[in-house]
């Protein structure tokens, strides 16, 4: 007990901040606790708390039916729905939680990777406001990005102290590693791939033929369970794949995500500089760079079906930004690895002040865009359940938060919900006089044709 009591006060100064940081995030920047449901969240919920027991996503024929991939996340929000049915707070808190386990995590891979605490307390704070872990945090419905992290930054911990553990105690943590693993994979689409190559390669690199046996193992039993579930498809909703040189570009534009800001494009371009510096003069453990590079690949071929969709984006602070989640935290994690391990402290210093500034200008402007966006939801949706006989026009191209919402709190005005984007749209409406319609923050009476 002395030596973790120990260890706690060594990392007491850097866990202070990191709790600092989630502190004014949650309840100053962000305000989080006091946020409602937002676009996919109702819908995700409602499916979750009609589940009696969790153990029904992975094993009841409803599961297979939905064709879910990620039955994790569905287990997080039955969670909340099973702690107080249809509480946003505690939705809310849940997420907050996770990012404050995830930072910490963060933290502790960083500490253990590059033996610098400021350097891994830069990283766990900074990483907290990256406009992708803002939009993960603030949308409900992206916690498995979240809590996928969590499992997957537990099982490489794990993997990093197997090199020096006795026979069965190693039994005991690869157990947990695989645990971990698999949880990861069944929470986010992009953790089979990226987590797969983490550890496989750290395997090879260390010569642990256990944890290579097992990563492998796991890797093929979830290939086997996805084609189970979706078959062989890459396509993504709809969205249309993009040629080589689209292809390029599009991943030149999402860069801009990382800080949502221009500089994004600086801070990137510090680090490949401070790379290459140390190439030429050969500091650089060249496996350890190749290593990096895979898995960093590995992150930017998961995005790919949805690639399109995310750079069309990649300027609105809209929903798509949660995409670039573990790719922008490999990016921060991966840079300051790098420029704290091989560079001089110029390149450190000018690397973290580029972080600084770019998140002080792109982390604001997504933080009043999502108000602005949740705001508009709670409005017309809190009208909409104490307005059940009236016509709301929806301007929400998540033409599926009213009617989901609707079913979540058991009223039926569904027939009443006019909207331009929905598939079976009620438009045009020969029944309507008058109309409902969301203007500057309020609901306003209109006469109907618009």
């Amino acid at each position: 007990m002395k030596h973790y009591v120990d260890i706690v006060r060594h990392h007491l100064l850097s866990l202070s901040a990191i709790a600092l940081a989630w502190v004014l995030d949650v309840f100053f920047i962000q305000d989080t606790l006091h946020s409602w449901w937002f676009e996919d969240d109702p819908l995700m919920y409602l499916r979750a708390a009609q589940v009696k027991h969790f153990s029904q996503f992975f094993f009841g024929g409803s599961f297979f039916r939905s064709n879910e991939i990620i039955p994790m996340q569905y287990v997080s929000l039955w969670i909340d729905s099973q702690i107080a049915h249809r509480s946003a707070f505690v939705a809310y808190l849940h997420s907050s939680l996770m990012i404050l386990c995830a930072s910490t995590l963060i933290y502790m891979l960083m500490h253990k990777i590059c033996r610098n605490r400021l350097a891994a307390t830069f990283v766990a704070c900074t990483w907290i406001y990256l406009p992708s872990t803002l939009v993960a945090h603030e949308f409900i419905s992206a916690r498995g990005y979240i809590e996928g992290l969590g499992f997957a930054l537990i099982a490489i911990l794990l993997a990093v102290d197997l090199e020096n553990q006795s026979r069965w105690r190693s039994y005991l943590t690869l157990f947990f590693v695989g645990l971990c693993t698999a949880l990861a994979f069944l929470s986010k689409e992009f953790y089979p791939t990226t987590l797969s190559v983490i550890l496989f390669l750290y395997a090879i690199r260390k010569r642990l033929w256990n944890l290579a046996s097992l990563t492998v193992g796991v890797g093929i039993a979830y290939a086997a369970y996805r084609i189970h579930v979706t078959g062989l498809s890459f396509q993504y909703g709809g969205v249309k794949h993009l040629d080589a040189w689209g292809t390029l570009k599009a991943y030149r534009d999402i860069m801009f995500i990382f800080l949502g800001s221009y500089t994004s494009w600086f801070a990137i371009g510090l680090t490949l500089v401070g790379v290459l510096w140390s190439l030429q003069e050969r500091k650089v453990d060249k496996w350890i760079l190749l290593y990096w590079i895979a898995i960093l690949g590995s992150a930017f071929l998961t995005i790919y079906p949805v690639l399109y969709a995310v750079s069309i984006s990649s300027r609105s602070f809209g929903t798509w930004f949660r995409t670039m989640f573990v790719i922008d935290t490999l990016v921060l994690v991966g840079s300051v690895y790098f420029l704290v391990t091989y560079q001089r402290k110029v390149i450190q210093f000018a690397f973290a002040l580029a972080v600084l500034v770019g998140l002080s200008e792109g982390s604001p402007l997504l933080v009043k865009k999502w108000k602005t966006l949740k705001h508009s939801n709670e409005v017309v949706g809190r009208f909409l359940l104490q307005h059940q006989d009236v016509y709301i026009y929806d301007i929400n191209p998540a033409h599926w938060f009213l009617p989901s919402l609707a079913n979540l709190y058991e009223v039926d005005p569904k027939k009443h919900i006019l909207s331009d984007s929905a598939p079976n749209s009620k438009i045009p409406c020969p029944d309507c006089k008058i109309v409902w319609k969301y203007v500057d923050g309020k609901m306003i009476e209109t006469a109907w044709p618009l």
